[in-house]
Order: C-alpha cells, then structure tokens, then sequence
C-alpha cells in the first residue's frame, strides 16, 4: 500500500493581470485576491494505491508467481489552487500479471 497526502508540484501563481490602461503590461493585483484560484500553485490530489505479489512453490523447483498494481483503481491528477480547478485527471484501471519460474538449481 502506498499513500501520498495532496501536495505542492509547481509555483506557479502570480499575483498580477493585465493592465487595462496599458496592455499587455501586467500590474498587482489587489492584495485581497485570494491565491487558491484557477490560476494558482499547482498541486497532486491525494493518492491511495494498493498493490500485491506473491509466489507459490508447488515442486521443487517450479513457483507459480502473481502480482496486481492498483488493486483499488485509485484516481490520480492534478489541480491549480484548489480542488475544484482541475487540470488532469489519469484513470488507469488494475494490472494484473502471472506467470511460472522454474530454476534448475533449486532441490
């Protein structure tokens, strides 16, 4: 299992905009404006991921061997100063792999 709490990825928030007097020049904007908008520091939602392996000896040598990433299809992406401005999603479904190993040196 692995857990990343929401985060900072990118400064990205300037407190400025275009001066209607002088475009394109940029002035402040007032500093009442809060800084959790669309155009704010980019950030990761939090993240929940589950993930197994495992192997079985079934004779001498020969192992049966699983594993699985993402057991609880968690969600990952990205957001601008809040929650609600998102930038991107990624929605990857469980991957599951299989297989046998056979080692020759075993007894």
């Amino acid at each position: 299992m692995a857990y990343n709490g929401a985060n900072i990825f990118q400064y990205a928030y300037r407190n400025l905009t275009v001066d209607p007097n002088n475009p394109p020049n940029l002035v402040p904007i007032d500093p009442a404006v809060p800084i959790n908008g669309p155009s704010g520091d980019q950030y990761l939602y939090s993240h929940f991921q589950v993930d197994a392996q495992g192997s079985f000896r079934i004779h001498k040598g020969f192992q049966f061997i699983a594993s699985g990433l993402n057991l609880n299809n968690a969600v990952f992406g990205f957001y601008n100063g809040s929650p609600q401005y998102v930038v991107q999603r990624e929605f990857y479904k469980p991957t599951y792999s299989f297989g046998f190993r056979w080692d020759l040196r075993a007894d």
